[in-house]
């Protein structure tokens, strides 16, 4: 589902950049036009995928550190410290002594003196379980996994030939990566198939469906009862083809 507004202010998110090349690497662009899956930016004709950007934040957003104890991040650029670039940690310190991004942060078997903190958060982003990270996305390649990856302007995911010998490590280190997920029928439709909550060490929100309100539904990813989705869009595909066989139905009970 598209999180953005006519009227919001963006720039290009971590890892989009060699995808939209064409657009200014900090620039900022105001959204004109909205559609499902796209933004339509002021002064430029294509849509481009929501998921290439992420929204200017107000001066006050910016002050505050962008990350809480617990978090897990990886690293985006490698400047100073142990934390290598591609790498995932867990947040363990947090201060908000910063402006725009430059908040301290400590890292779970990385901490210094106390009171002190190694890493400014802006050197990383909050870490997707879906996205792998670079050194995933490497080990992944090397097993043979199926992966799917995004290169195209449009953000679509696209199944990555196992045998392709064409990614390389700056490849590894921008673009982005995943586990291609399993799939199942509904009403001849190939959906994302409901996820388990136990073997995903039971996430903060997973998304399911009340078919009687015809609705989708977030909720903690403490239960075993149920189909879930780890998305709400996933969730609302599901959803769709399910109700498939009732469109054109006008009763509402």
């Amino acid at each position: 589902m598209n999180k953005f507004k006519v009227g919001d202010k963006v720039r290009l998110a971590v890892g989009a950049r060699n995808i939209a090349n064409n657009l200014g690497d900090g620039n900022i662009y105001i959204v004109e036009g909205i559609k499902s899956d796209g933004i339509k930016l002021k002064g430029l004709f294509p849509y481009y995928h929501y998921s290439l950007f992420e929204v200017v934040k107000t001066l006050e957003e910016c002050i505050m550190n962008k990350f809480k104890v617990g978090d897990k991040v990886v690293r985006v650029s490698e400047t100073y410290g142990k934390a290598i670039k591609g790498g995932v940690y867990e947040v363990s310190g947090v201060s908000d002594n910063g402006h725009f991004g430059s908040c301290g942060i400590n890292l779970k078997g990385h901490e210094g003196v106390s009171g002190m903190f190694n890493y400014e958060a802006s050197c990383f982003e909050l870490y997707d379980d879906n996205i792998l990270s670079p050194l995933e996305a490497a080990e992944a390649l090397l097993k043979g996994d199926d992966l799917e990856v995004i290169t195209t302007s449009k953000g679509d995911w696209q199944t990555l030939d196992k045998h392709q010998n064409s990614v390389t490590v700056k490849n590894l280190k921008r673009w982005k990566f995943r586990h291609k997920p399993k799939t199942v029928i509904i009403n001849g439709v190939e959906v994302v198939a409901p996820v388990d909550t136990k073997s995903l060490g039971y996430p903060d929100k997973v998304w399911g469906l009340n078919l009687t309100r015809k609705s989708v539904y977030s909720s903690t990813g403490h239960t075993n009862e149920g189909l879930f989705w780890a998305t709400e869009e996933d969730a609302q595909k599901a959803l769709d083809a399910m109700l498939i066989p009732f469109k054109g139905d006008n009763n509402n009970d």
